[in-house]
Order: C-alpha cells, then sequence, then structure tokens
C-alpha cells in the first residue's frame, strides 16, 4: 500500500509540473506574441511616419505656413492613432512643428514687429522637421546608410 501511495504522488507531482511547465510556456508564448506585434505595429508606423515627416520638411521650404499647417492637420487623426508606437523623441517633435507653425500663424498676423521672432521660429520649425526625420531613420535603421552617401 505504501508503494502505491508514493506512486500516486509521483503521478501528481508530474501532472502539477507538467502543468507548470505548460503555464509557464504559455505565458512566455503570449509576452513574446505581444512584443513581436508591438514590434510590426512600430515598423508599420514607422514606415508611414517617413514619408510624412519628409513631405512636411520639404513643404516648409517650399510653402506657405497655412498650406504646411493644414497638410499637418490632415494627419491629425493618423498621427494620433500610431502615436503610442512612434519613437518619443518623433512625436515631441512633430507636436512642437505642428504649434509652431499655430504660433507663426499668430505672428504673422501682428505687427512687423515680430519679424525677427517669427523667422527665429521657422528655423526652430524646420530644425526640428529635419530632427524628427532623423528619429525615424534612427529607430527604422537607415541613418548609417546617410552617413555613408559621399
Amino acid at each position: 500500500m505504501k508503494d502505491f501511495a508514493l506512486v500516486l504522488l509521483g503521478g501528481m507531482l508530474s501532472m502539477a509540473g507538467g502543468a507548470f511547465t505548460t503555464w509557464i510556456q504559455t505565458r512566455f508564448a503570449r509576452r513574446t506574441r505581444q512584443q513581436e506585434l508591438i514590434a510590426e505595429k512600430k515598423v508599420e508606423a514607422c514606415e508611414q511616419a517617413y514619408p510624412r515627416i519628409k513631405e512636411i520638411e520639404s513643404m516648409l521650404v517650399q510653402l506657405t505656413t497655412e498650406d504646411v499647417r493644414r497638410k499637418m492637420h490632415e494627419y491629425e487623426l493618423w498621427f494620433f492613432e500610431h502615436r503610442l508606437f512612434l519613437p518619443e523623441r518623433f512625436a515631441n517633435k512633430w507636436l512642437g512643428i505642428r504649434l509652431g507653425l499655430d504660433q507663426s500663424l499668430l505672428w504673422e498676423k501682428k505687427t512687423p514687429e515680430t519679424a525677427d521672432r517669427l523667422t527665429d521660429l521657422w528655423k526652430s520649425v524646420r530644425k526640428m522637421a529635419d530632427e524628427a526625420v532623423r528619429e525615424i531613420e534612427r529607430e527604422i535603421g537607415i541613418d548609417h546608410l546617410a552617413a555613408e552617401i559621399p
């Protein structure tokens, strides 16, 4: 009878060990899959962010403040849907550009005394756009390619 009890106890411990191992593996697999999904979303968000910020950067040189602001407004929904998956510095630069454009529109409608401040603001906005581009390039790993081009 004693042998039977030991075999039964061994079987129960074996089942408990198997169940625990399965639980750990499932938890690990779930966490790994979650990380994979987040990584896929980050890649997708960066793929979409790069042409958008390059377009904004180009528009800052070629078009009016109102035109650039209108384009950023078109991208507003996209930005807030993907913000969690974008690099934090990129998101901050994007918001900084938008706020700079809003401020610029306010200053354009005021007096000529704001001309110097407006020029400085535009330099700052263009710099933020350039930094946002570099942030996406760094995130997707193409920043080293730009350095290699003569």
